[in-house]
């Protein structure tokens, strides 16, 4: 049962300190500031995750970048190839558009 309490209480603390954090500074009343300097382990503790929910997303950001970079690449390539093979002179001449359809008459 106490240890239930505790657990209560500490979760109470952090959604208190949290939303604290929340507001602008000259915002916070005196009865704010002391609950956030009694509970300095909770804010460290919730700064640090915030500062790494930073990095991630910011890790997620280049990692998004590359992947876009890397399709936009592979599509340009394809779309260089598509455009080699359309102008190719070797595809579709005149000449041998004829010689194909000589080939094709029986005679």
């Amino acid at each position: 049962s106490r240890l239930l309490q505790k657990c209560v209480s500490d979760l109470l603390s952090l959604w208190q300190v949290s939303r604290l954090l929340q507001k602008a500074e000259a915002e916070r009343t005196q009865e704010d500031r002391a609950l956030l300097q009694e509970h300095q382990d909770t804010v460290q503790e919730l700064s640090r995750r915030q500062s790494r929910r930073a990095l991630l997303k910011r890790k997620q950001e280049e990692v998004d970048i590359n992947s876009a970079s890397a399709a936009l690449r592979n599509s340009s390539a394809t779309l260089n190839h598509i455009n080699s093979v359309i102008h190719s002179p070797f595809l579709f001449s005149s000449t041998s558009i004829q010689a194909s359809s000589n080939q094709d008459t029986f005679t």
